[in-house]
Order: structure tokens, then sequence, then C-alpha cells
């Protein structure tokens, strides 16, 4: 009996000794970057996120971290939230699925499917403002619904009355809100508002670049009534959805070798009328996408028309030239969150990616539950694309010429000298992760 209690002891003892902690934000932080570097930062995106209001004095502010989120970060906004006048700020602190490295698993486990465990949702449905710097995608995830005079809404925020400020545009890691520290708003805005006038009253689309990609495409009139009917006349890059065409005629190869969440072999989507129609190579990611277009090349997802989980999405690039929106510096073991928010570099100006599949930003997601089919979005980048939108020059091999605009450099002359806030901090060429 002595044996048996001492045996059962000791393998207590080894299992304790020997557990694997996970770790708490084991990636690159300067530490030369102090909290009170990143708190103006973050209080200008909590005073102005851009898609939904603004913090007010007297909110109840819920942020929601994870172990592979930089930890000075949640203390900058939560900082920045009591400074901005907030009347309770309470952080939760996830786990997070470090287990998940993988930039294809990552896109299939995390961002198609809920992270969060239902009780943070619970939980957040008491406060005003929900600030996520665990990454959770609630765009193509969670229902959306279309409030009149507002436009499109994440269906929970309007349930539950609670602001999403959805931070998974802003790259908020330590060395991005430093670096945005000061930039000014209105020149950011400006940038948005000319990009987003460009797709507004564009027409004929054509994009190339060096490793193969040449694709065009059109927008109708046709398409931006449907898109407005949906989300509102709503000023972002992700305007508007090229599936709510009656015929999408976007055309030609499209070739990539990174995903929002890191890099994957390279992939070359061959498409027509809208749709995917050949993958040739990607990886995980490409024999993901060769056997879901077969699996449900016969279910006909709203908003979209006609059967198949292949459509393009949209075809959109970045206006920023802020400084911080380039990659972060690369882990091989960098885990959820601490992955996505290294690459998701979208909005960055030059930058273009296209999204493959059926979400239409969360109009789609109810009839995913209801019949048991996955959500599909796949988002693929590139990094040195030249766009002509009416044979107008707007990328040139990755320089978004409207930073040369003279009313744009007249706006940055009010703040300083406008090569230095203009220029374009990060190439491609200069990151050997993109060579």
């Amino acid at each position: 009996m002595k044996q048996l209690l001492f045996s059962m002891f000791l393998i207590s003892f080894l299992q304790l000794v020997c557990a694997t902690e996970p770790p708490l934000y084991p990636y690159p932080a300067p530490e030369d970057i102090t909290l009170e570097d990143i708190t103006p930062a973050a209080m200008d995106n909590l005073r102005q996120p851009g898609y939904v209001p603004g913090m007010q004095p007297g909110e109840k502010v819920l942020i929601v971290s994870d172990r592979s989120v930089d930890p000075l970060t949640a203390e900058a906004f939560y900082l920045a939230a009591w400074r901005l006048g907030a009347s309770q700020v309470d952080t939760i602190m996830l786990q997070g699925r470090l287990d998940v490295t993988d930039p294809t698993e990552l896109v299939l486990e995390i961002f198609e499917k809920n992270p969060w465990p239902q009780w943070v949702w619970d939980a957040a449905a008491g406060y005003d403002r929900l600030v996520p710097l665990s990454f959770v995608n609630p765009v193509n995830l969670m229902d959306a619904v279309n409030v009149p005079g507002v436009g499109w809404k994440n269906k929970w925020a309007h349930e539950t009355d609670t602001v999403f400020h959805m931070l998974w545009n802003t790259h908020q890691q330590r060395q991005r809100l430093a670096a945005n520290k000061g930039y000014p708003g209105e020149l950011v805005w400006a940038l948005i508002r000319k990009g987003y006038n460009t797709m507004r009253t564009g027409r004929k689309f054509h994009l190339t670049d060096p490793n193969g990609t040449d694709v065009t495409w059109s927008l109708d009139e046709q398409a931006w009534e449907r898109y407005n009917e949906m989300w509102g006349d709503i000023v972002n890059n992700h305007s508007p959805r090229l599936h709510l065409s009656d015929n999408p005629d976007m055309k030609g190869v499209f070739v990539s070798d990174h995903l929002h969440s890191g890099r994957i072999p390279t992939i070359e989507l061959t498409i027509d009328k809208g749709r995917v129609v050949k993958v040739t190579g990607g990886g995980k990611m490409g024999d993901y996408l060769r056997t879901a277009f077969e699996q449900y090349k016969d279910v006909h997802y709203p908003h979209f028309p006609g059967p198949g989980v292949n459509w393009v999405e949209y075809a959109v690039w970045g206006f920023y030239p802020v400084p911080g929106y380039e990659p972060l510096p690369d882990i091989p073991d960098m885990a959820w969150s601490g992955k996505w928010w290294t690459y998701n570099i979208d909005l960055k100006a030059g930058i273009v990616h296209i999204a493959v599949g059926t979400t239409a930003g969360g109009y789609t997601a109810e009839f995913t539950r209801k019949h048991g089919y996955p959500v599909h979005h796949k988002d693929f980048v590139i990094y040195r694309p030249t766009l002509t939108v009416d044979g107008e020059l707007i990328i040139d091999q990755g320089h978004l010429t409207a930073l040369d605009d003279p009313e744009i450099r007249a706006i940055a002359a009010k703040y300083g000298d406008p090569d230095k806030l203009l220029k374009q901090r990060w190439h491609p060429d200069h990151d050997p992760r993109f060579k």
C-alpha cells in the first residue's frame, strides 16, 4: 500500500515538474518602448476608431487579451480608457490557442471559427465597449444586420448595445503603437477618402505584379447599390463586393505566397467570371481550397450569383502610409493573435489583397449555422502590385501614387515635412521574408 501511495505521489510530482508552462508573449518587444510611449496612440484609437463611434466619458470598457499579445499593449489600452473618462475598465486574459502556429491552420481554426468561449461574450454584453486585443473575427463569423440610418452592424453588438471596437484592423502591438504616436488623423482620413473615391467612381481595374499576377475586373452601379443597401455608405478599403453584380467579370491569374497569418508556398489562382476555377500549388491551403471547391460546388450561399464557395468577394488595396504598418519580427512558434498582428498589414499603402469565399461580411453566418456549412473566407496578399483604374496609375510597383498628390501633400504640410510624413517606410525588398 505504501509503495502504491509513493508511486502515485512520484507520478503527480513529476507531472507537476515536467508540465510545460504556456509562455507569456515570448516574442521580441523593445524594452526601450515605455507605457507612456504607446498610451497616446491607444487613446487616439479609442477616440477615433473609424468604423464605430469613438469612446465617450462614462463608458464601461472591457479589454480581452491573451498570452500571445504584448502585455504592455493591454496596459496601454487600459490606461487610455481611464484617461478618456471611463467609469469602469476591466481586462480578461485568455490563454489563447498557443498550439496553432501554422498560417493555414490559423485561418481555418481561428479566422473561420469563434476562438472565444461563450462566457466572454456573456460578460462583454454588460459593457458599453469591447476592445479585443485577443484576435477574433466578428465580421465574417457573426450575423450582420442592416440598421436603418446606420447600415451594416454586427448583430451581437446591436442587440447588446455594445460597441465592438474591432481592433483587428489597427495593428496594436507595442512597436506599432509607438510608431503611430502623434501621426495626424486628418492626413490618414484624407488618404482613406481619396482611395475610397477611386473605388467608388472607378469602372475598369487592371492588376499585375512581378510574380505573374494579371487580373482585370469591373465595378458597376448595380454592385454599389446593393452594397450600400447592405452596409450603408461606409468609407473603407473593402468596398464594394464583386459578387453583388449579377455578372461578375474578374478574370486572369492571381499569384501569392502570403495569407494575413503568414507565408505559404506560392499559390496560383486562375479566375474566370468572378470565381477561382483552378488552384495550383499553395501547400496546405491549396489542398484545402481544391477539396472545398469540389465538396461545396453545388451549395448556393445567399448574396452570391450562383453556387460554390470559390467566388472572389473583393479585390482591394491599402491607403495608409502610417508608420508601424509593416510586419513585425517573425518567430517560428508565434501563435494565434501574435502571428495575426504580425502579418495582417493589408491596410498599408500600396498593398493589394483579394478575398475568396462566401461570407458576405457576416450576411451568410446564419445560413452556415443553419445548414452546417463552413465559413469560407481566404485572403491572399501581394506586395509589389501595379494597379490602374480606368487607365490611371493608382499603384506603381507597390507605391501608392496618392502619396504624391498635391492635395494630400498640402494636408501633410500642415503637420510637418510631407516627404517624411508620406514616406513608405517599409518595402518588401528590404525584408528577407518577402524576397
